[in-house]
């Protein structure tokens, strides 16, 4: 049962990234002026802080911190009357959430697994953790087998982790499942041909079950639950 039931730190690590999300979306909200939908300005949101923060963590030697703070700032912006979502729009959100209360119930407690995980995913951001820039020669040493591999989910991770006390394990893993959920509200959006209106129960079941089909933003590698092992 200890592997069912999450501890404060996996909590810590999807209350990091549910604040980041919510960051990308007002990001991507005021980016777009108030026209993307929620899904829609999370991914724009996370397009434009990755592209921000690479820029800095590869042009300038100084904290990554600092470029995080603005975008932070960027995001509950986006909040504002002018362009936060209307009531529609979460809406849909809170049905999706609803009906994927299974899914987050059996992956809260979700841990990292698998080679790859330990071979570059979390080494590379754990590196940004510690030291808030991306390895580099004459740099403090990187434990990863692939230290120039992209970084995007480990800059979401990189963000999740300001906001608690210590790197967040399974920070890539929520993040993933948050892309997922983003992804069946769009289809549940495409099911029912308008993209104003909050989807109905059905059609947010209906995206969610597309979604969890196809798979379009999760892996092994990041979302696998850890097996006992017998006795």
């Amino acid at each position: 049962m200890d592997l069912l039931i999450p501890n404060w730190g996996e909590l810590g690590g999807w209350g990091g990234v549910l604040v980041a999300m919510l960051l990308f979306i007002g990001g991507g909200r005021l980016l777009t002026r108030g026209r993307a939908a929620p899904e829609l300005a999370l991914v724009a949101g996370w397009g434009f802080a990755c592209i921000a923060l690479t820029l800095w963590g590869i042009l300038t030697p100084w904290s990554m911190t600092w470029p995080a703070v603005a975008i932070a700032v960027i995001g509950l912006s986006g909040f504002l009357p002018a362009y936060a979502p209307g009531a529609a729009a979460w809406r849909g959100v809170f049905r999706i959430v609803v009906v994927s209360l299974p899914l987050l119930a059996v992956m809260a407690s979700a841990r990292p697994s698998l080679p790859d995980t330990f071979l570059n995913l979390l080494p590379n951001a754990a590196y940004l953790s510690d030291h808030a820039r991306f390895p580099a020669d004459g740099g403090a040493p990187s434990y990863s087998l692939l230290p120039g591999a992209p970084y995007n989910m480990q800059l979401a991770a990189f963000l999740a982790g300001l906001l608690t006390p210590s790197f967040p394990a399974n920070a890539m893993i929520a993040f993933n499942i948050m892309l997922l959920l983003a992804t069946a509200l769009l289809l549940a959006r495409s099911i029912e041909g308008d993209a104003d209106r909050a989807p109905s129960w059905g059609g947010a079941a209906g995206g969610l079950l597309l979604a969890t089909l196809i798979k379009p933003a999760s892996s092994p590698a990041t979302t696998s639950r850890p097996i006992a092992s017998p006795r």
